[in-house]
């Protein structure tokens, strides 16, 4: 039995435009029906229905695919389509190049604890501000986040706080680091 979403042309146009978009990435990394079936828990026989546009996708299965490829979201539902006056948020180099010169300028010194520290910071710097600008709109649910929010908080806040000095003390009693190394490239 048809429900009404799979019987609208639109709803089976985006069917089959997602369809044959993760079809192309499965063929572009050359893993065979078989074995998408596989990780989908499904037939090849439903995978080919699903990439032809004859079946409906469930929602779990393009995003377990997403990740299974790797593949950025955009390159399976298409960009973000904005109204003229706004600018498609895109990553550009702009915006990783301090992130980019944070990691260079760790990995500059050979020491995989900085290495990982200076990521880890970094990581939970931009964990903050996502979550903060997620939870900014009332129609959003803090439960994607494992954390409870006043844990969260204090533990990100300790770290963020105690993490530069305790860097800075390990770079300066190190001897296996060479602080001449420590040197942003002249732009």
């Amino acid at each position: 039995m048809k429900n009404t979403f799979s019987e609208s042309p639109d709803n089976a146009a985006c069917c089959k435009e997602i369809g044959q978009r993760l079809a192309e990435i499965r063929r572009s990394k050359k893993i065979s029906q078989i074995e998408v079936a596989k990780t989908l828990n499904i037939s090849q026989s439903s995978l080919s229905q699903f990439e032809c546009g004859q079946r409906m996708w469930q929602c779990p299965a393009v995003i377990r695919l997403i990740k299974y490829y790797k593949v950025p979201y955009e390159d399976v539902f298409g960009e973000i389509k904005t109204e003229k006056n706004e600018s498609p948020i895109r990553p550009d180099e702009e915006t990783y190049q301090p992130v980019a010169l944070l990691e260079r300028l760790a990995d500059a010194v050979r020491s995989e604890e900085l290495s990982r520290t200076v990521r880890a910071y970094i990581y939970i710097s931009i964990y903050r501000l996502l979550r903060a600008l997620y939870e900014s709109n009332p129609r959003n649910s803090s439960a994607i986040f494992r954390l409870e929010r006043s844990f969260a908080d204090r533990f990100t806040a300790d770290f963020l706080t105690e993490e530069p000095d305790r860097i800075s003390a390990n770079v300066s009693s190190s001897r296996r680091i060479n602080k001449l190394l420590l040197e942003l490239p002249v732009e």
